[in-house]
């Protein structure tokens, strides 16, 4: 965060931890930023969609979308439950999805795909439920935006 920070940047975070999200807003603006906190659960695309609508109304436009939206169950697949894995869908896979759509409704708010950053994928461990995740989110960044927008980790 502090990066993005140091260059200047307007950054609108969405998230359901507002404590952390406010945090990070200090971290941003004391480097320089500007920041818009919006509490949302990516799993929510009705929410997304307003998150995304606050941040365009605040400072007018998108210039680049950050997907980095993860929940992981660290526990032998038969000791998780459809409850976890379901949450894991939600937010890893369907939040990701959320986002892309809020980001490209109606004249596309981040004008080209490719500045969209799909970093979930260099983030999560190699734990079964996220594999399954990670591979269903290849398959739908490649199919809207090609292989090359796809890190291969």
């Amino acid at each position: 965060m502090i990066s993005f920070g140091q260059r200047g940047a307007y950054v609108g975070l969405i998230a359901r931890n507002e404590e952390a999200l406010r945090a990070a807003a200090d971290e941003i603006r004391s480097a320089g930023g500007e920041a818009l906190v919006c509490p949302t659960d990516v799993a929510d695309r009705d929410a997304v969609e307003r998150a995304a609508t606050a941040v365009e109304a605040h400072w007018g436009h998108i210039d680049t979308w950050v997907n980095c939206a993860m929940v992981t169950v660290f526990a032998p697949v038969m000791e998780t439950t459809a409850e976890e894995f379901r949450r894991v869908t939600e937010v890893t896979y369907l939040g990701y999805v959320h986002g892309t759509q809020a980001a490209q409704l109606g004249v596309p708010r981040v004008s080209m795909f490719r500045r969209m950053l799909p970093l979930p994928i260099r983030f999560l461990m190699e734990s079964t439920i996220d594999c399954r995740v990670v591979k269903v989110i290849r398959s739908s960044v490649r199919s809207t935006s090609g292989p090359e927008a796809m890190p291969s980790t």
